[in-house]
């Protein structure tokens, strides 16, 4: 279950337009950081981002993220 101050950096970063930055679990278990412009937000769990990642050549644009797998948030 994600914790209060994560959903609120989240509320905070869709109110200021700004990049969020993330540690993220994904299916495989593993923890990867980057930071997220956060697009669109469901209450099924569900994000809308575009992601940089300075590993990534090409940024992925219009990603689904869930809030639940977002580990640490700043």
């Amino acid at each position: 279950m994600i914790d209060k101050n994560k959903i609120a950096l989240i509320g905070k970063a869709i109110r200021e337009g700004k990049y969020l930055n993330i540690t993220y679990k994904n299916k495989n278990g593993e923890i990867t950081p980057f930071w997220i412009a956060i697009l669109d937000i469901n209450a099924n769990d569900k994000l809308r981002v575009n992601i940089f990642n300075v590993t990534k050549d090409k940024p992925p644009l219009n990603k689904k993220i869930f809030k639940s797998s977002i580990q640490t948030a700043d």
